[in-house]
């Protein structure tokens, strides 16, 4: 399983759409929730013998909502379950501005590190 399908498995633990960052549909009417990501970055992270052993990859999650107490409420519960299935939230992020009025939105960053 990829590291973007271990993280769509804990995106679609919530019920919510999910969407690579920029990519919803124009035409597409906005949901009352839903979650965006993006791979951020990748870096190697352990070396043996000249050769890398591991990968640490970086993903910003977004989770926006026409629902304020949600934004406040889903990107805790979303680090808690990250969390569970092995991944590092070190903070709850940051406010993020939305393109649509009326939602709000919140950006989290986490951190997968995986064996190659």
């Amino acid at each position: 399983m990829s590291v973007k399908d271990k993280l769509q498995e804990v995106l679609d633990g919530f019920g919510f759409r999910s969407w690579l960052m920029h990519t919803m549909p124009e035409d597409e009417e906005y949901p009352e929730s839903f979650f965006t990501f993006l791979s951020i970055d990748a870096p190697f992270d352990v070396y043996y013998n000249n050769a890398p052993h591991s990968v640490v990859w970086a993903f910003w999650i977004g989770f926006y909502s026409s629902d304020p107490d949600k934004v406040n409420d889903i990107p805790l519960e979303l680090a808690k379950r990250l969390h569970a299935a092995g991944w590092v939230v070190p903070g709850l992020g940051e406010d993020v501005p939305t393109d649509e009025p009326g939602y709000t939105g919140r950006r989290i960053t986490a951190y997968y590190v995986q064996t190659i």
